[in-house]
């Protein structure tokens, strides 16, 4: 099969990608997600999960409902409460007795393999369930240093994958799409929540700016979007 050439990232998407992980993660020395697919000779793929869509809509007041017990027990485990929404949606749609074909469990759809590994038996038990979740994704932060892309890679898809390609997402369709939608996910929602600090007040009387205005201006912003986003981070808010 011949190669597919590799689209460069965009600046936005590496702006989105730094965004996501300073906001994610706690401070200093975390690293921004790497975005970079490769692509084999031969199509391969791999199927662990159904999509969210496959599952029956959920009632927002049952996803509302979990916010309490996914908070606890992200915060029990220093993981971030939106990473874990963000995967919940994709994996089951928030349906607590989810079954993928393959035999991951639960809202966090966790195969039973990796539930044992951690000391987790009983998956279809949402808080058990999260627990486990949340156990793994703390394991795979330590290993891949931060790198969001890499962790839902390896959540989706296996460590073994990710180490196959040279800890790059593998090119499975379902997981370059699963990264993908969860990073746009945790977007939207690090924009929402980063909004008030890129507000400015309009003076009443506009002025010419100097380009010595235009710096204090511009670093008063990314001083405002840094303290929130490491405060997002540490906080699992």
């Amino acid at each position: 099969m011949k190669r597919v050439p590799m689209k460069k990232p965009s600046v936005s998407h590496g702006i989105s990608a730094l965004l996501i992980s300073a906001w994610l993660t706690a401070p200093a020395g975390a690293r921004a997600p790497v975005w970079q697919p490769y692509y084999p000779e031969q199509e391969i793929t791999q199927i662990r999960t159904l999509p969210a869509s496959a599952f029956p809509v959920v009632a927002e007041q049952y996803q509302a409902n979990l916010q309490p017990l996914i908070e606890k027990v992200a915060q029990e485990y220093g993981v971030n409460r939106q990473l874990m929404n963000a995967i919940i949606k994709v994996e089951s749609n928030y349906q607590r007795d989810a079954v993928s074909p393959k035999g991951a469990l639960g809202l966090m759809q966790v195969m039973p393999a990796t539930g044992s590994r951690f000391g987790f038996t009983d998956l279809l038990d949402p808080e058990t369930n999260l627990r486990a979740g949340a156990h793994y994704l703390r394991y795979l932060t330590a290993k891949y240093g931060n790198n969001t892309a890499l962790i839902l890679a390896a959540y989706n898809a296996g460590e073994g994958a990710v180490a196959r390609f040279n800890n790059r997402v593998p090119p499975y369709p379902e997981t370059t799409e699963y990264v993908a939608r969860i990073m746009r996910d945790l977007q939207a929602v690090a924009t929402e929540q980063l909004a008030p600090a890129l507000r400015q007040e309009v003076p009443s009387q506009p002025t010419e700016p100097t380009s010595h205005t235009t710096v204090y201006v511009v670093t008063d912003v990314l001083s405002k979007v840094f303290d929130v986003m490491l405060s997002s981070g540490t906080t699992n808010k």
